[in-house]
Parts: C-alpha cells; structure tokens; sequence
C-alpha cells in the first residue's frame, strides 16, 4: 500500500523516518520542534444531485441523490507519535468510511 506525503511518494510503514528521532535524556528538551509529525493528505469530495417534479404552486417532490466520498480514497490516520513503542511512525488504519450513498424523496408542501 502507498499514499501521497507531499512530492514524494511513501509506503504506510516507513511514514516517518524512525532512526533519525531519540528520546532526550532525562531533564533534558529535546531538540525536535512542535508539530513536526503531520500525516497524510486527505482528499474527500462529497457530492449530491437534486431533481424537482411540481405537483402544482404548493406542492413538489423532490428526489436526492447524495454521495459521501464518492471517489472512494482512502483518508489514512496520523502516524503513532509516542516515541519507543512499534507503532511509531507508522500508520495503522483510516479515518473515514468507505463511499457512502443516500437517495432520498422529500415531499414539499
């Protein structure tokens, strides 16, 4: 599995660089900046159709299509942040759900 990190392209098991982060010594800052770990892009387009049939002046019905991520990409989660367990640097699961289609009709008066 590979996603998109920017210009460079990244398998989901070497996210961050692990070798290149160590915990401080003990009182010790340590040297990394703040929000330096920052996950992939996301790309979520939802989208909908809406199709009105008038009875008369007062009332209508109205027919919904809508499509919830309808180009299906997967939204993988943050890398692990916590320094010295397996998981860090690594991404372990998505954040959204797969597409998602409602229809619906709604009834104006």
């Amino acid at each position: 599995m590979r996603i998109h990190a920017g210009s460079t392209l990244v398998t989901h098991r070497s996210f961050l660089r692990n070798q290149r982060v160590r915990v401080a010594a003990p009182f010790r800052w340590g040297s990394e900046g703040r929000n330096v770990i920052i996950g992939p892009d996301i790309a979520n387009w939802d989208f909908s159709l809406f199709k009105s049939f008038s009875f008369d002046e007062k009332r209508k019905l109205q027919f919904r299509a809508e499509f919830f991520n309808a180009l299906n990409h997967a939204e993988f989660a943050a890398p692990g942040a916590t320094i010295a367990t397996a998981q860090f640097g690594r991404i372990s699961g998505t954040t959204r759900d797969p597409r998602d289609i409602q229809l619906a009709l709604k009834f104006l008066w």
